[in-house]
């Protein structure tokens, strides 16, 4: 059988990841083109290894979490679903979080910077900005819409944002 090159490793770069944490069968040969050196872990080493930091990480935005007023009031097992699920987004100055009109799909939190939220009010030419938030309870009200609803107002960073 032929063997096709998919791709080129460099230094710094792993394999075999996905293997070893879903005990499944490698689904490609890597063969050196040079003198290298690599780093071998056991599965067994590797699975507590990424269970460790999949722990660490949950208790930390499960504390994260217990802070947010709209979530406090969750039972600890409903919050550590939520931390599962998280995912951190980072956004750039002036970025759109949200525009204004899109479908409100999804729930977001700021854990670092700020945004504007921004709307084009009635008979207006050009947007007002509403509302400046930071890590405080205002963005949880404005970012959330109903599942189909229409989003009312824009958020933007202001400055690196990172948001979960």
């Amino acid at each position: 059988k032929t063997q096709k090159k998919v791709r080129d490793f460099v230094s710094g770069e792993t394999f075999g990841d996905i293997a070893l944490m879903y005990n499944t069968p490698r689904t490609g040969t890597i063969i050196a083109t040079q003198d290298v050196s690599v780093w071998v872990v056991a599965r067994p080493t590797f699975r507590k290894s990424v269970m460790n930091l999949v722990s660490a990480k949950r208790k930390r935005w499960e504390e994260f979490l217990s802070r947010v007023p709209l979530l406090e009031g969750l039972p600890l097992n409903e919050r550590a679903k939520i931390a599962d699920a998280l995912r951190e987004r980072e956004y750039k100055d002036k970025d759109f979080v949200i525009h204004q009109g899109d479908l409100g799909q999804e729930f977001f939190i700021i854990t670092k910077g700020r945004a504007k939220v921004t709307k084009k009010l009635a008979d207006a030419e050009e947007e007002s900005v509403v509302l400046e938030v930071g890590r405080r309870p205002s963005i949880w009200r404005i970012s959330t819409a109903a599942s189909g609803s229409k989003t009312k107002a824009n958020v933007i960073a202001d400055g690196p944002l990172c948001v979960v």
